[in-house]
């Protein structure tokens, strides 16, 4: 009876100690580190900490409550992660002729939502998650060449963000990059780019037209969703598989432009729009090449869709 019981106790707290590691699991955020393809729904945006940095942090780099202006001396080589978040008032960060700086910490400027301009210096290789997130009146921002993916929430919410100087060589679009720039108006993304990640230009509500460039193989879930503006759209040329519901909620898109030759399948057997959306289906006319219009048609991925035109050579 005494090896029964002590089996039970055993079992029971084995039980217990897993439920509550999957407990503390889920609550974390997902890690910088996470793939692409980080689910088929739409993800979350990252719960942030109260409070959002670290007394003392940015005074170190020469901040004192209530600056409107901050000069990064340049010597500083790194800016930690929650450096300068929520730093109220705080309008324009600047840094010192011949900065040295390489890498910006993940959300070291969120929350700023006065902060209007920050000339990053082009030694700067790397930029962390949410790093401007929040940024309610940035209305431009400048990425160095070196830098070679946008990561993860890197300007979620910056409503007032209009235009993006991208670099040459960027190749990674991360998850929510972009979310909810409800004033964002590029009508392109640069040619090296590789993927787009879930949800990455989501309720991006004044994008008009989209090229998304031929090497672009990698177009995650609602990469476009509730883009209420976005009225033509052009897939890559090479990509063969799409996300799940990437263009749902686009209302007024009417121009679909595929250039590959296969049909791309969608991701899960999902579609392009939701399923009972009837006026997407029938107003939204797609653009196939030469000769691949019967194909297109038996498609599960396309043959929802009433007006399939194939383009004349």
């Amino acid at each position: 009876m005494r090896n029964l019981l002590a089996t039970l106790l055993i079992l029971t707290t084995a039980i217990l100690s897993a439920a509550a590691g999957d407990s503390g699991s889920a609550a974390n955020p997902a890690s910088p580190a996470d793939d692409i393809s980080a689910g088929n729904d739409r993800l979350p945006a990252t719960r942030l900490p109260q409070p959002l940095r670290h007394p003392g942090t940015a005074e170190k780099i020469g901040y004192r409550e209530g600056d409107t202006l901050v000069v990064i001396p340049a010597n500083i080589r790194m800016i930690p992660n929650y450096c300068f978040a929520g730093c109220e008032g705080l309008r324009r960060v600047r840094f010192e002729p011949g900065s040295r700086l390489a890498q910006i910490g993940d959300f070291a400027f969120a929350e700023c939502a006065d902060l209007i301009e920050c000339d990053l210096p082009e030694g700067v290789r790397r930029i962390g998650d949410g790093v401007f997130r929040g940024c309610s009146n940035l209305k431009s921002i400048s990425l160095p060449h070196a830098i070679w993916e946008i990561p993860r929430e890197a300007f979620a919410y910056c409503r007032s963000l209009e235009s993006v100087d991208f670099p040459a060589g960027l190749r990674f679009i991360r998850p929510l990059a972009f979310l909810h720039c409800n004033s964002l108006s590029i009508d392109s993304i640069p040619e090296y780019v590789k993927g787009i990640g879930n949800n990455a230009f989501g309720s991006c509500h004044s994008l008009r037209s989209m090229i998304l460039p031929a090497a672009c193989d990698e177009l995650e879930s609602y990469a476009f969703a509730d883009c209420t503006a976005l009225e033509s759209i052009i897939l890559p040329s090479k990509t063969e598989m799409l996300g799940e519901l990437l263009l749902s909620g686009c209302r007024r898109l009417r121009s679909i432009t595929i250039p590959a030759f296969v049909p791309p399948v969608m991701e899960c057997n999902s579609t392009l729009f939701e399923p009972d959306d009837k006026d997407a289906w029938r107003d939204c006319k797609v653009y196939v090449p030469a000769g691949r219009l019967e194909i297109y048609r038996r498609s599960p991925a396309w043959s929802r869709f009433r007006h399939i035109i194939e383009q004349k050579n």
